[in-house]
């Protein structure tokens, strides 16, 4: 009955639309605060999203984010006949459960659903709220890294770093192998089938925004969303079909590609290996600079064993590419799981938890110390290494710390540390100098505390700028004064380009560690709605609910029906 299953366009949809945009979300600003709203992220055949802004009315500052997704429940996307998660909403059942309440940052790979309304002007009208990821989502990220254009000497697709890579598969296989392992139990093995991976649903939040502690502080964490057309299945599931066809034209695996009106005979039921198949599809072909392809592969023009690989960009010449650098050679390691993954056969390919041990033991090599780069560890491991702490003078910002009889500066210290964490050998040992006089200088006024006090933060600030920045082609790279900081600086080939400002992130290394996720409690009677919602489908088997404020009402006892709406905006 929506506009994407081929059916009359909704005539309430205009109506729909305005009222979302002037519906408060529930939680009520805090006294000195105001909901504003920040915008439309998205919309599509199943739903529409807006970002809401909680605002400090004395500064006008954003302190709060919350993204508000709305869509049209259809009763048989309630759960019942007393199958698995019975009488809730499948999408919000999956994503609640994929990410408990009380989950560590660090551990949450998949979008979590903080919360589920039923909206009083519609009777199929559903919100749900999620986090912001403030970087959008993977098919933006690749877009943004430029188009190919083998005319200009300047512009062209940016393939995305090595370490950057490692990443994303690492953050997506994790979340497959928690839709793998969640459910299962020891009558069953329960599997979640997401069913319509692609770029799109792939949401990006802030690099740092998983807090200093963790690692890859400088690229932004990965996380799979949209499990409205997910499937909790299992061996010998008789409603398998379902996922067949259900994924986004050009991302579907071979197992529930539609090729005709019924699965085909070579064609498995949908499973984890689906999961699998896709991550590697789209980690082919964002190496390539692909976020979206016309049509499906065409297996029955392949005999029916065809198996994607990874094409390297056609190559630019020296003098172009010394300009503007922007081929990869990636490992034939991480070339070679990606093909393990996307094997035509779903039981030739390895499992989520397979992979997942693979990547962990074979990403320290090729991440080129990323993990560590910009964390508080490795931050304090280089910034201590700048002198012990009773030398209480130092010298002029201009000249090298001499110390008596080493005939070493400390930012040969520093720059040898430097070498050893990236895995570069170490020179040869010098020959130890005779001990000599300290070279005759005038002191400093400031104390050595003071100056370590500056240069800590002029490294931070360093270090904080770049994780706001990424890469930024067109500016000059960042070079400092002093020698010394050269190791806090990341060269530019391990950068990616930002699709949004620098504003987006905030204090690196002032900030506060993220929260665990935290749910808001449910508030309608959800097996009620679905009973209303039967009725109608029955009565009016073609038809939309009509829409106005209030005229539907499915709260649990006690709990305060409708919605703050705001009075439309006068037309000038």
């Amino acid at each position: 009955m929506s506009d994407a299953g081929g059916y009359y366009p909704d005539p309430y949809r205009n109506d729909r639309i305005d009222i979302e945009q002037r519906a408060l979300p529930r939680q009520n600003a805090p006294e000195g605060h105001s909901w504003v709203f920040g915008g439309k992220l998205g919309a599509g055949g199943f739903g529409r999203a807006y970002l809401w802004n909680l605002i400090n009315n004395a500064d006008q500052k954003v302190v709060d984010r919350v993204v508000l997704k709305y869509t049209e429940v259809r009763s048989e996307q309630v759960i019942s006949n007393g199958s698995l998660g019975n009488g809730h909403i499948k999408e919000v059942f999956i994503q609640r459960s994929l990410v408990p309440n009380g989950t560590p940052p660090d551990k949450v790979f998949t979008v979590p659903l903080l919360g589920a309304e039923h909206c009083s002007w519609s009777l199929d009208s559903w919100r749900f709220y999620s986090p912001y990821f403030a970087f959008g989502d993977l098919f933006d990220l690749i877009k943004t890294q430029g188009l190919e254009d083998l005319r200009s000497t300047m512009t062209g697709h940016r393939q995305i770093p090595e370490p950057f890579a490692w990443y994303i598969l690492h953050r997506l296989v994790s979340a497959a192998v928690v839709m793998d392992t969640k459910f299962r139990t020891s009558q069953k093995d329960y599997q979640v089938v997401h069913v319509d991976f692609k770029p799109e649903n792939i949401f990006l939040g802030a690099p740092g925004s998983l807090g200093k502690n963790n690692s890859f502080p400088a690229y932004p964490p990965v996380y799979l969303g949209d499990f409205g057309n997910a499937h909790i299945t299992y061996p010998g599931d008789p409603w398998d079909y379902l996922m067949y066809g259900g994924c986004t034209q050009g991302w579907s695996a071979p197992e529930i590609t539609r090729l005709a009106r019924m699965r085909r005979s070579w064609q498995a039921p949908g499973g984890s290996y689906t999961n699998v198949w896709q991550i590697g599809y789209i980690l082919q072909s964002i190496l390539m600079g692909i976020v979206s392809w016309e049509g499906d592969i065409r297996w029955e023009e392949h005999d029916y064993d065809y198996e994607p690989r990874y094409m390297p960009l056609p190559k630019r010449t020296k003098t172009r590419e010394a300009e503007n650098p922007l081929r990869r050679d990636y490992s034939t390691e991480l070339l070679d799981i990606l093909n393990a993954m996307v094997l035509f056969k779903p039981e030739d390919r390895p499992t989520p938890q397979q992979l997942l041990d693979v990547i962990e033991e074979y990403m320290p090599h090729f991440s080129q110390s990323m993990e560590r780069w910009g964390t508080q560890e490795w931050f304090e491991e280089l910034n201590s290494d700048e002198g012990s702490p009773e030398d209480d003078i130092i010298a002029s910002e201009t000249t090298p710390l001499q110390r008596e009889g080493t005939g070493e500066s400390v930012t040969d210290k520093l720059v040898d540390k430097f070498k050893h964490l990236f895995c570069i050998p170490r020179p040869r040992p010098k020959r130890r100098t005779p001990r000599r006089t300290p070279i005759d200088r005038d002191l400093s006024p400031f104390s050595r505390g003071k100056a370590k006090a500056e240069s800590r933060k002029r490294r931070q600030d360093m270090v904080t700028r770049q994780i706001k920045e990424g890469l930024r082609p067109k500016l000059a790279r960042y070079v400092s004064a002093d020698p010394s900081d050269d190791i806090f600086i990341l060269p530019d080939d391990l950068k990616i380009i930002h699709p949004k400002r620098p504003e987006t992130i905030g204090d690196y290394f002032a900030a506060l560690d993220p929260k665990p996720t935290n749910y808001m409690d449910d508030i309608d009677d959800v097996e009620k709605y679905a009973a209303a919602k039967r009725a109608f489908e029955r009565a009016h088997p073609d038809g939309y609910p009509p829409v106005g404020v209030e005229k539907y009402n499915f709260r649990q006892e006690g709990e305060k029906p409708g919605e703050v709406v705001l009075e439309p905006v006068a037309k000038k």
